[in-house]
């Protein structure tokens, strides 16, 4: 070995000898370059200099592998020997100048020397094993609990997710059931208050939601979301949610209550549609029930679907059996179409049409009871032929007066210049009474067709003006084949009032008398066909009653004269009576058992009734 290679160094020996070694050799042990040494070799009396002990200590600590071999003669003492010992880690001993010794020792320290290092090296290598071993360890352990931790967090949620997807389920297969927003409400509250712990949730739509909002921020301490709510671009209002904890809701929690806001939205709108649903449908039973004429919603079998109160009950029927008690179709009925049918002694009016957009072909049939309108037509049409003749006779009653008036004038001066004795003076007095009578007549018709408002109040007599009535009542009796029969006062009864105005009032009923038993005789040939008009006068009261043989109903007489009457302070009232009870004793065997009932019209005046007001 080259000495600059060497690792050992010699201590108080030549160069020469150390080569010998291929060892360094250095006179003492003071030189700072004495560092980097495994071996040093010295003689036992440079071990008791103080600077071989520091320059030994300085490479004991650079090496703490170095090997120290000391030459030591026998006789060195023993004791020194010791404490040489406690300050230097000796190795080996070997006696001066004995080169077998001293190879020998070279050999085993080097030896030890470099098993020391190993040992060193493999204890290092261990430690640094260890300390990745344990490295790895506490990384596993970490890893291990951070993956427990995550697995936990992910077990959590899952069952978070897994709670709220049910609660959202559940959630959205009641919505459908909400009637009201506080239905909404408790829906809302039941399914989220475990999912959240809220403690209320509310639903306030605009503009009262902004207020709500401000109101509730100022007076709770906890944590308040708020979630808007749309229908489309608009908005609705806002959905309030109370948590019991004074904690924000995660972004997660967020984003499903915005699910839920969504879903909300759906469910209000739906409830507002079913609300105007529920007010169209409510709107149409009140109008459907309110009509005064049944109204039947059939099908194309004549099955009563839904029908309005005034049709009676919608039983399991056919419209002919609820209406009309028939087990066939009426006659003359058109489904669906506008037509009349005859019923009895009404006639009906159906007015028919398809309802458009149906499951079912369904038809809206609105009956109507058109006889009281038939009647009144017809009512009115005699009426305006009365009028007419009215103002016929008016203009005949004109156009007749002065002719009737010369005829006269010459009769009586005929009457004047025949004698008594003169065969034609009977022929004249007859001219004459014919004059009179038509004269008579002619007042009368322009009695019958005076102003009533031009006639002057005055006393008048009623018996005498009834006996006008009944030749002016004459008129449309004779043509129709109808008696009248008259039972009269003989002594006056006096009337304050206007002559044509009670005229009005008595040629009113008379006009219906005539029909109601015209009608009644058509059904019935055998009533009578006479007309009782009787006039009598009480302590308080005038009476004029006019009967005929008749069941008509009082809602079936015409009504145009209230007014009159009311002017008059008089009263009608209609009354169904025996007709026997207007004939005489004699004549009360002969009747048959159909004449045995009829219908009174009895009008009472006050003794002292006056106009109420100028007509």
């Amino acid at each position: 070995m080259s000495p600059v290679e060497s690792q050992i160094l010699m201590v108080g020996w030549e160069q020469s000898a150390a080569d010998k070694w291929g060892a360094h050799a250095a006179a003492q042990l003071n030189s700072p370059k004495t560092l980097g040494y495994e071996l040093l070799v010295a003689p036992i009396h440079h071990l008791q200099d103080p600077q071989f002990l520091e320059a030994y200590s300085k490479m004991k600590l650079d090496n703490p592998f170095l090997q120290l071999i000391v030459s030591c003669p026998s006789d060195f003492p023993v004791n020194r020997l010791h404490q040489l010992y406690s300050q230097f880690s000796i190795s080996q001993l070997i006696e001066p100048e004995n080169d077998q010794q001293l190879e020998k020792a070279i050999l085993q320290s080097s030896s030890e020397a470099q098993l020391l290092r190993q040992k060193e090296m493999l204890t290092n290598l261990q430690m640094e094993e260890a300390e990745k071993l344990t490295s790895l360890q506490n990384e596993l352990e970490m890893r291990v609990e951070k993956r427990a931790r995550y697995l936990t967090e992910t077990r959590r949620k899952l069952f978070i997710t897994h709670e709220r997807m049910e609660a959202f389920q559940k959630l959205l297969m009641q919505l459908p059931s909400a009637r009201s927003v506080q239905d909404l409400e408790e829906l809302l509250l039941h399914n989220l208050s475990r999912v959240f712990d809220l403690q209320w949730i509310k639903i306030v739509l605009k503009p009262d939601d902004d207020s709500f909002s401000q109101e509730i921020r100022t007076k709770l301490d906890y944590q308040i979301h708020r979630l808007f709510l749309y229908n489309g671009p608009e908005k609705m209002g806002s959905l309030f949610l109370m948590a019991s904890q004074p904690q924000a809701f995660s972004k997660d929690e967020s984003e499903y209550l915005l699910q839920i806001a969504e879903s909300v939205s759906l469910s209000l709108d739906a409830i507002h549609e079913l609300e105007n649903l529920l007010a169209i449908r409510d709107q149409w039973e009140k109008t459907f029930e309110s009509l005064s004429d049944p109204l039947l919603l059939i099908d194309q079998n004549y099955q009563v679907v839904q029908s309005n109160i005034k049709a009676g009950a919608s039983t399991p029927s056919k419209c002919h059996e609820l209406l009309f008690k028939r087990e066939t179709p009426c006659p003359g009925c058109q489904i669906g179409q506008v037509f009349q049918i005859q019923v009895a002694n009404q006639t009906w009016e159906v007015r028919g049409q398809k309802i458009e957009n149906s499951p079912q072909t369904i038809f809206a049939h609105f009956y109507r009871d058109i006889t009281e309108s038939l009647e009144l037509q017809r009512r009115w049409l005699e009426t305006s032929r009365l009028i007419e003749m009215g103002t016929i006779s008016s203009s005949l009653a004109h156009e007749l007066n002065n002719p009737l008036a010369g005829l006269l004038t010459f009769a009586q001066m005929l009457k004047s210049d025949t004698s008594p004795e003169d065969p034609l003076y009977t022929d004249i007095l007859e001219i004459e009474k014919g004059i009179l009578k038509c004269r008579d007549i002619v007042q009368n018709l322009l009695v019958y067709a005076r102003d009533p408002s031009l006639d002057p109040e005055k006393d008048v007599d009623l018996v005498e003006l009834m006996h006008q009535f009944i030749k002016i009542l004459e008129i449309p009796t004779r043509t129709k084949g109808l008696k009248i029969r008259s039972l009269l006062s003989d002594k006056p009864i006096l009337f304050k009032t206007k002559p044509s105005w009670l005229l009005s009032v008595w040629k009113t009923l008379g006009l219906w008398a005539v029909q109601a038993l015209e009608k009644a005789r058509t059904q019935d040939p055998s009533l009578r066909n006479e007309i009782l008009v009787s006039l009598s006068e009480g302590p308080t009261e005038i009476q004029w009653i006019i009967e005929i043989d008749s069941l008509e109903a009082e809602e079936q007489t015409p009504l145009s004269f209230k007014k009159i009457l009311e002017e008059l302070h008089g009263h009608l009232v209609f009354e169904q009576v025996l007709s026997t009870s207007r004939i005489s004793m004699a004549e009360k065997n002969s009747l048959s058992r159909g004449d045995s009932r009829g219908l009174r019209a009895k009008i009472s005046f006050p003794r002292d009734s006056r106009l109420a007001r100028k007509p």
